[in-house]
């Protein structure tokens, strides 16, 4: 299993898990959420707008999971829901 360097998760906008961790689309991912910030994932052919809440919710509460196998055709896009940026971990899964 590769583990890619942290990446930043910006509270602003949607950003791209495969731009930020240098993989390509379709590439099968284990991403954790290592803050403290809840987090949503979107898979989307281009950036979710700033406000949209669709997707998956990524945190670290016991009754959710902090990690999640995202397996796409198409972009992975994360955006922290909190009033600050989160962290995540993001491996490749073999």
């Amino acid at each position: 299993m590769t583990t890619i360097a942290d990446i930043p998760v910006s509270n602003e906008v949607y950003v791209s898990v495969n731009t930020l961790s240098g993989l390509a689309v379709g590439t099968p991912l284990i991403i954790t959420n290592k803050g403290t910030q809840w987090a949503t994932l979107q898979e989307a052919s281009s950036q979710p707008p700033a406000n949209s809440l669709n997707g998956e919710t990524i945190c670290t509460l016991p009754e959710l999971t902090a990690t999640k196998v995202v397996i796409s055709t198409v972009e992975v896009w994360a955006k922290a829901t909190g009033k600050t940026p989160t962290t995540f971990s993001v491996q490749v899964r073999s």
